[in-house]
C-alpha cells in the first residue's frame, strides 16, 4: 500500500517526467510515439492522436489518467448522515 509520503515523493519525482512514471511506476514500455504523446501532454492540455486500430491508444489514455490522479493530494470527504436520525429517517435538511 502506498502511503501519503510515498505518493508525494512519486508526484514530485515524476512531475515533469511522464515517460519515467510509466516505465518505473506502471512498469510499462511505451512505444516511441506513445512516449512522444506523454511528453506532449506534460506541457499541453490538448493533444490529438490519429492512428489505426489496436496500436495502444487506450493504454496511452489509461497511463495519462493514472499519472494525473497520482499527482493529486488524496482527500476524504464524508457526506454521510450519522446517528439515530439517519436510521429513523427523521434527519433535518
Amino acid at each position: 500500500m502506498t502511503t501519503r509520503s510515498d505518493a508525494a515523493l512519486i508526484a514530485k519525482t515524476y512531475f515533469n517526467d511522464p515517460v519515467g512514471y510509466v516505465r518505473t511506476i506502471l512498469r510499462a514500455d511505451p512505444d516511441e510515439w506513445q512516449a512522444d504523446v506523454l511528453r506532449d501532454i506534460a506541457t499541453n492540455q490538448r493533444v490529438a492522436v490519429a492512428s489505426g486500430h489496436g496500436i495502444g491508444k487506450t493504454a496511452e489514455i489509461a497511463w495519462i489518467i493514472r499519472r494525473s490522479l497520482s499527482r493529486r493530494t488524496p482527500k476524504t470527504n464524508s457526506t454521510r448522515k450519522h446517528g439515530a436520525n439517519w436510521r429513523s429517517g427523521t434527519s433535518k435538511r
